[in-house]
């Protein structure tokens, strides 16, 4: 017979040696390492033999080239690794076991988190979307009810509150605020007369001590019903429109009330209605009476808004003004209380309208950077931190009115304007960002903030310093404003 040899190829080891004496079994690895049979007829021959030694030879050679075993044992259970044999088992180790809960609670763990997060964006969501509506409603309001009628206008107090667009200010519809707060037609509501509001304003000069220049006039409407007369005026005027209607005008009706509280196991809820008699209960009412009648129903009142009136950026100035932008501004859980700046202030209980420097670092440009800042000791507040912190504290999402003097040769000198040649101009504008703490700088405490919204001109060359400085109006709790350029009549 014709030896064929050991043939040995770079690919693995294989037997090749074939004789017709007895059956010999080998096993080598191919390529990729797997496992072949290869059954061959060999002669119990020296050349057999010989062949059988080289073969044995090579095959350990090859096998050394690996870091496992390529021709593991028969008798043992499993191949051998590293010199131990791996066992089969039936389950896990408790290391394994622990291993697992650590990597689900990790993952639980970080699905909880997202909770908060989510109730936060869906609130967010819901403010921003009643927001909308809030100011839709009350621009078309405006219009219908013809609020820019300004024979209508009344100063807190009860008196024509026509002047306060003779000479093209800006200026406030807030007659929410006076509803709440104005108890009888007295001089003493005069206070309430600025946004924002100052302890001791007097209309009559136009001077606001602690405001100075920049504030906006605040009024509101006259009551039309035949007992709404103040009487102590010649010839007598109507007083302002009582809270009943002023509420039902200036609040957006959100959520509906009902009255969840159940006398019997089987009482359903019930709206809860405005009577006639003035009293708020659920409808139907087994214990009203014959003439007792329901007027509307509650909403939880959580949205109200207010107007703020500026002529618009087209005119050219003059003594006469047509067209004027008005802002509907919506405030969600509003603080109408009045809490005048009197020192010593509280950081907890801070004035909700409050006034500050304004200045615009980036230029004015779409808003931009802008630092507020107050002086130091303003209103007596020494060095405490915690109350300028408190008194320039804004909110991202909000919004905030920036205010200063533009001036215009067309108009008189003005006594309630230092006697210069100008008018109040406002803008609103949202808070992007907010630093998170107030420092001191120069002299004065002040908060970096991002504001979007028009290109703002920083100061008028024509307003001599210190009048020429912008000032920002910090109110609490504005969420959403809506503007329309609205034209009225002489």
């Amino acid at each position: 017979m014709v030896n064929q040899g050991l043939g040995i190829g770079d690919g693995g080891l294989g037997a090749i040696h074939r004789r017709d004496a007895e059956t010999l079994r080998i096993e080598s690895y191919h390529e990729g390492h797997e496992e072949h049979e290869v059954t061959g007829k060999v002669e119990n021959t020296e050349e057999w033999k010989r062949s059988r030694v080289i073969w044995k030879r090579e095959k350990a050679r090859f096998r050394s080239t690996f870091p496992f075993p390529l021709f593991p044992s028969r008798n043992s259970a499993s191949p051998r690794l590293g010199g131990e044999n791996l066992r089969r088992r039936a389950g896990v180790s408790l290391l394994e076991v622990l291993i697992a809960m650590f990597v689900i609670t990790i993952g639980l763990l970080s699905v909880a988190s997202l909770i908060p997060t989510g109730h936060f964006a869906v609130v967010k969501s819901t403010e921003a979307d009643r927001a909308a509506a809030c100011g839709r409603a009350a621009v078309s309001e405006v219009v219908t009810r013809n609020m820019l009628d300004w024979n209508a206008w009344r100063w807190p107090d009860g008196s024509p509150g026509v002047n306060v667009v003779q000479y093209g200010d800006a200026f406030a519809i807030d007659p929410l605020f006076i509803a709440r707060n104005v108890v009888d037609i007295s001089a003493t509501n005069r206070r309430y007369a600025i946004l924002p509001y100052d302890i001791d304003y007097d209309p009559s000069t136009g001077f606001s001590p602690t405001w100075q220049l920049y504030h906006l006039g605040r009024i509101t409407y006259p009551d039309m019903s035949p007992t709404g007369v103040m009487a102590a005026a010649t010839p007598p005027l109507p007083s302002t429109t009582p809270p009943s209607i002023i509420e039902q005008v200036f609040t957006f009706g959100d959520d509906i009330i009902f009255d969840v509280e159940r006398n019997q196991p089987d009482q359903r809820a019930r709206a809860s209605v405005l009577w006639n008699t003035g009293t708020v209960g659920p409808y139907p009412d087994p214990t009203a009476g014959a003439t007792d009648f329901p007027l509307r129903q509650q909403n939880a009142a959580h949205y109200t808004w207010m107007l703020t009136v500026s002529p618009a950026a087209t005119e050219i100035g003059g003594t006469s003004f047509r067209k004027y932008t008005v802002s509907a501004v919506v405030s969600h859980r509003r603080n109408t209380a009045y809490t005048p700046p009197t020192p010593p202030l509280d950081a907890e209980n801070m004035p909700p309208e409050r006034l500050a420097v304004a200045t615009l670092a980036g230029g004015g440009f779409g808003g931009g950077d802008v630092i507020l800042s107050v002086p130091d000791n303003y209103l007596n507040m020494g060095t405490n931190i915690a109350l300028y912190d408190a008194y320039l504290k804004v909110k991202p999402g909000n919004w905030i009115m920036l205010l200063r003097l533009k001036a215009d040769l067309r108009l008189p000198a003005r006594a309630d304007l230092n006697n210069l040649q100008a008018r109040r101009v406002a803008s609103w504008y949202r808070v992007v960002s907010v630093d998170d703490e107030v420092v001191q700088e120069s002299g004065n405490w002040i908060r970096r903030v991002t504001l979007d919204g028009p290109d703002w001109e920083p100061s008028d060359p024509l307003i001599p310093a210190p009048f020429n400085q912008s000032h920002a109006i910090l109110m609490d709790d504005v969420i959403g404003v809506y503007s329309k350029t609205i034209e009225v009549g002489e």
